[in-house]
């Protein structure tokens, strides 16, 4: 049997209070981790906030499938950025897996985003670097 890795879902929901956006409901399991900050509105303009998605552990290995699903209501306005490069290492075959299983399971990072009316999202990454060993 080969091993999938594990399937890490995180998931956002913003919307606006009072001219802000404000982060309505965050969910995240190891090793993701969802952190916010909000800025101050400016002569009335709409105020963003930030959304730092940080993975812990190390780096994403053989099978692992880290998920982002972000959801942003009517004039919210996020701006999600890593904490630094998302690291993905090469499994190393063990005795219990052959080439072939190996090359069956993908490392995979996704982001879906649900963008409602005069809502806006940017995404801003650091790299991903993919290690050999």
């Amino acid at each position: 049997m080969v091993d999938r890795g594990s399937l890490v879902s995180t998931t956002a929901e913003f919307g606006v209070v009072r001219g802000r956006t404000v982060a309505e409901s965050l969910r995240s399991s190891y090793p993701s981790k969802l952190m916010t900050l909000h800025t101050a509105s400016n002569r009335g303009k709409q105020a963003l906030c930030w959304l730092f998605w940080a993975q812990f552990g190390g780096g994403a290995v053989c099978g692992d499938a880290l998920s982002l699903t972000i959801t942003l209501k009517p004039r919210s306005t996020v701006l999600s950025v890593t904490q630094g490069a998302l690291k993905v290492y090469r499994h190393l075959q063990s005795r219990w897996r052959t080439r072939e299983e190996l090359a069956t399971v993908p490392t995979s990072c996704a982001i879906y985003a649900e963008i409602q009316d005069d809502a806006l999202f940017v995404h801003a990454p650091d790299a991903t670097m993919l290690y050999d060993r």
